[in-house]
């Protein structure tokens, strides 16, 4: 059972995230429809990656502030908390964003070891020639490391997997045309994505999500990526 002084600290954190995360995601969404027809698509990846990060910081800090500043909380609504009526409606309710923050929790921990296990079970890719286009790719982009390449069965597109030490997944689709300009293309995206770290912004714009996902705008935000 829960203690509910705690259920008091997630009701002052869910008040204080609502509303700072609403004015980020406002001036965000805003931003991403004046700038949209104006730069690059990379540059737009990096708005993106920006806002996540400003994001992250507005509901940690916004959660640590609302409960160390009694006047701030109080001008957060805290005291409607402690009537007496009101009190059993917002523990309540910070109830259910605990429970339903769990469930998500366990469904993606879920889904990120089985999606691991699976990726350890793949054979890499022995083609030279693909290994040399592979590594002269990474080269480019500034990239020394190398970074394997692993063959998956049947059909879709490629992918990099991992947050610190990356894979990339190949199908054996793909696999048929590597003599193509599209081949390369394929592969230069790739190498794109992990010279930007991009795993790493889609876990933090991924956690942004799970923390808000009873906010409106951060569906429609995170839509237009």
């Amino acid at each position: 059972m829960i203690n509910g002084s705690v259920l008091d600290y997630v009701w002052k954190g869910l008040i204080a995230i609502s509303l700072f995360s609403t004015i980020v995601l406002s001036v965000a969404l805003l931003g991403s429809f004046v700038i949209n027809n104006y730069v690059s698509k990379i540059k737009i990846k990096r708005f993106f990656h920006l806002h996540s990060g400003l994001l992250s910081g507005v509901l940690l800090l916004g959660v640590v502030l609302i409960n160390m500043d009694s006047e701030l909380a109080s001008a957060c609504f805290s005291r409607f908390a402690e009537q007496t009526n009101s009190l059993n409606i917002t523990r309540l309710i910070s109830a259910g964003y605990l429970t339903i923050l769990t469930l998500l929790a366990v469904l993606d921990i879920s889904k990120t070891f089985f999606a691991f296990r699976r990726l350890h079970l793949l054979q890499p890719v022995s083609d030279k020639e693909v290994t040399l286009l592979w590594r002269e790719l990474l080269g480019k982009l500034g990239r020394k490391s190398f970074v394997p390449i692993y063959l998956q069965t049947g059909s879709g597109s490629p992918f990099v997997g991992g947050l610190l030490r990356y894979r990339l997944i190949v199908t054996e689709a793909l696999m048929r045309d590597v003599q193509s300009e599209k081949f390369r293309a394929i592969l230069a995206h790739e190498a794109v994505h992990i010279r930007d770290r991009d795993s790493l912004w889609l876990l933090l714009s991924h956690f942004c999500k799970r923390v808000l996902f009873f906010h409106p705008l951060v569906y429609m935000f995170y839509s237009r990526q």
